[in-house]
């Protein structure tokens, strides 16, 4: 695992403004996890048996298409899936997925709900909502797993909160999402990329519900199953924040921001982007 840095941050930051017009003005919703064996590498075909999908190898699909899918990619640091419409949770599919193996991913949605999550040997280690990364709000066998990789999350916290104590009225959004998107790529040493969702790649369709489908529309409304996901996730009501980067200083494997940097780095960063 690496540390989160300002750059991972600006990176993230300019991929979802790339794909919000590669899209035509949409990323609200978005599913990211990487899956590594323990002791050989598993291949797609592995995860999407695991999944209790049909994998589709006749034909391809680009992440961006407007269907119930997510396409599946073999990586040298494991098996990548990507969604823009589909998530996956769930006790059974942890069970079933990470047997003898782990996975790493991030999953939000338009109304705020999210999910940063490790799952290894068939059970779920770490959940939080990336919004609150707070140490007792995380959840999961051992809830404190991930604590190394969390400070560039819980720096942004920390500022967001003391803006709100302050009464500093926010004027752009900070990089929650982009943040998270990092802390995954800290993790797995993965690195999304505009091609990723714009190459076809071998695909699974939701089965079963095993895989939850969502649906957005451009004027946010949410299907039903972005409905039950967001019944599911804790009651929040989210701020548009001004986007603040991090400084960094060394804390075990990831990143601890420190407070005068990200005063320090405000007048570097971009504040005309805006979360829409």
């Amino acid at each position: 695992m690496s540390s989160v840095t300002p750059e991972m941050i600006n990176y993230y930051t300019q991929l979802l403004n790339d794909l919000e017009r590669v899209r035509g003005g949409s990323t609200d919703a978005l599913f990211w996890m990487v899956v590594r064996g323990r002791e050989q590498p598993l291949t797609v075909a592995d995860v999407a048996r695991r999944l209790g999908a049909d994998l589709d190898m006749t034909s391809l699909r680009t992440v961006l298409e407007p269907a119930e899918h997510a396409v599946l990619e073999q990586s040298d640091h494991g098996v990548i899936l990507l969604a823009a419409d589909v998530y996956i949770d769930g006790p059974d599919i942890w069970a079933r997925l990470t047997e003898n193996a782990q996975a790493w991913g991030f999953w939000y949605l338009i109304n705020a709900a999210n999910r940063l999550f490790h799952a290894a040997d068939g059970q779920l280690v770490t959940e939080m909502d990336a919004l609150r990364p707070e140490p007792s709000q995380c959840w999961g066998r051992t809830p404190r797993a991930l604590d190394s990789c969390l400070g560039a999350l819980r720096a942004l916290a920390d500022q967001k909160r003391t803006d709100d104590q302050a009464g500093v009225t926010p004027s752009a959004a900070y990089p929650e999402w982009e943040t998270a998107l990092a802390t995954v790529e800290a993790m797995t040493g993965v690195r999304l990329d505009v091609d990723r969702f714009t190459r076809g790649q071998h695909w699974v369709r939701p089965l079963g519900g095993r895989l939850d489908a969502i649906s957005t529309s451009r004027r946010g409304r949410a299907s039903s199953g972005l409905r039950d996901a967001e019944q599911r996730a804790r009651p929040r009501v989210r701020p548009t924040w001004r986007r603040t980067p991090y400084g960094e200083a060394a804390l075990g494997g990831c990143v601890q921001p420190s407070t005068e940097a990200v005063a320090a780095a405000l007048a570097e960063h971009d504040p005309g982007l805006r979360r829409h």
